[in-house]
């Protein structure tokens, strides 16, 4: 049976797990309900040894250095836009009315 996991963090950093078929039954029998608790459990089991070992602490520090703006460099010069060539008004008025048999939905 195939399946989704989807994890999300909400708004009081509370970890929220589902799962859900993506095979379209109407009963899972209890399959989604593994799945999510089998992710929890080793979520945990992961959590606790990175606590131990001290690499939790290693990934939060690289975490923060990523998204940390203190070692931003200020370019002294910002790169020039892409040049575009003129418009072509015979091009227009020619593909406009043929653009809707080209569009894709």
């Amino acid at each position: 049976m195939v399946g989704k996991l989807t994890i999300k963090k909400g708004a009081s950093n509370r970890i929220e797990v589902n799962s859900k078929s993506l095979e379209g039954n109407f009963f899972d029998f209890g399959k989604n309900a593994k799945r999510t608790g089998l992710f929890i459990a080793l979520f945990q089991k992961l959590a606790t040894e990175y606590k131990n070992s001290g690499k939790l602490t290693e990934l939060e520090l690289e975490f923060e250095k990523e998204n940390n703006w203190t070692d931003y460099k200020i370019p002294s010069e910002l790169p020039k836009p892409k040049e575009f060539g003129e418009p072509n008004l015979v091009f227009s008025i020619i593909g406009a009315p043929l653009s809707p048999f080209y569009s894709e939905y």
